[in-house]
């Protein structure tokens, strides 16, 4: 395989792995936001039901409880997501970059920028166009929580 050829199939392997990560960061951001929202719902549901000043501490602490389990998790989840696609992008690099370095011609150099300056430009793009189905997905998963939990609300008091 030629370095023109390399470079291509390296620029493709890069904004996929891209792609993939920002819909895998997103993935574990959509989570994140749907765990608060329950989170919160719980929590309000159990204060309606408080009837002392322990039930409300005991209906915040499990609140905060749920909140840290949530947000720790989310750290540690994205932590070992970006250790892996940065392990798949060294491993890319590495495949790309050792063939060309060991031809020891030069002349190749040029394309290979041009290449993997397109790949940059490409990468921003599925980065916009996978940010916009995401914060789609978030807003729809919000909008049917929150309705859920007014439809709940409007239950419970009618009871």
């Amino acid at each position: 395989m030629n370095v023109l050829e390399r470079s291509q199939e390296f620029a493709s392997n890069i904004v996929e792995l891209n792609k993939t990560a920002i819909k895998g960061h997103f993935g574990i951001q959509r989570k994140s936001v749907i765990s608060a929202f329950e989170d919160s719902r719980d929590r309000f549901a159990a204060l309606r039901e408080v009837k002392n000043f322990d039930g409300v501490i005991g209906a915040q602490r499990d609140f905060y409880t749920a909140m840290q389990k949530n947000v720790s998790g989310v750290v540690r989840e994205q932590y070992s997501f970006a250790r892996e696609n940065l392990d798949s992008a060294g491993q890319l690099v590495r495949a790309f970059i050792k063939p060309v370095t060991e031809t020891g011609n030069n002349e190749f150099a040029e394309t290979i920028v041009e290449t993997v300056s397109d790949a940059v430009v490409e990468t921003v793009q599925a980065v916009s166009d996978v940010a916009s189905e995401v914060v789609t997905e978030v807003s729809k998963t919000a909008e049917a929580v929150a309705e859920k939990a007014a439809k709940k609300s409007a239950k419970n008091t009618k009871a």
